[in-house]
């Protein structure tokens, strides 16, 4: 199942994959916790980044592949993975998620999308979105994991409660209130 966590800042979503991670590790499940910066990757209980963790090319390219081998050290870890978590995905051009979709599939030998292991992605759509040099709008919208192949298949949760807001204080409360409705 692919999931995807969409919350703005101060929802605690980092609290929420941590302790999802935690919870199935204490059960002996294999959890791979990764973010799309070194910053965000050091929040994650044993966080590394996206790109260093699956091999992702550098320069992704829609039919890109993962440099790793089905018989590596590597490639028996995913195999024996059963959530990965990736945090600030939607930073990340999409080719990068499918990227790691074709290469998870081959080496679990498993046609489902990411060779049938759970995963769970995130992010905030009001946050920055993929780096196209030189791109217009419609490039990089069109970079977004929003506009994958995968996107369908999503089941998408949302946290809207902006946990470190002091609720008690009216103005507080209602000026967040009017900053969403302004991004949103």
């Amino acid at each position: 199942m692919i999931f995807f966590l969409n919350g703005g800042a101060r929802t605690e979503k980092t609290f929420l994959y941590n302790t999802v991670a935690t919870k199935c590790r204490s059960l002996g499940h294999v959890v791979v916790s990764v973010a799309s910066s070194g910053i965000a990757s050091l929040l994650l209980v044993g966080g590394r980044t996206a790109h260093s963790t699956f091999s992702i090319p550098l320069d992704v390219l829609e039919d890109s592949f993962c440099s790793f081998s089905k018989q590596s050290l590597q490639a028996e870890l995913f195999r024996k993975t059963r959530l990965i978590i990736w945090d600030e995905v939607l930073m990340q051009h999409g080719y990068c998620v499918e990227t790691v979709d074709r290469i998870l599939q081959d080496i679990c030998d498993n046609n489902k999308p990411f060779g049938g292991i759970t995963i769970v992605l995130g992010g905030d759509f009001r946050q920055i979105l993929p780096v196209i040099p030189k791109g217009v709008c419609e490039q990089i919208m069109g970079a977004s994991l929003r506009h994958s192949v995968l996107w369908n298949g999503m089941h998408i949760l949302t946290l809207s409660l902006n946990v470190r807001l002091n609720s008690i204080d009216l103005a507080n409360s209602n000026f967040a209130e009017f900053l969403n409705e302004v991004i949103l």
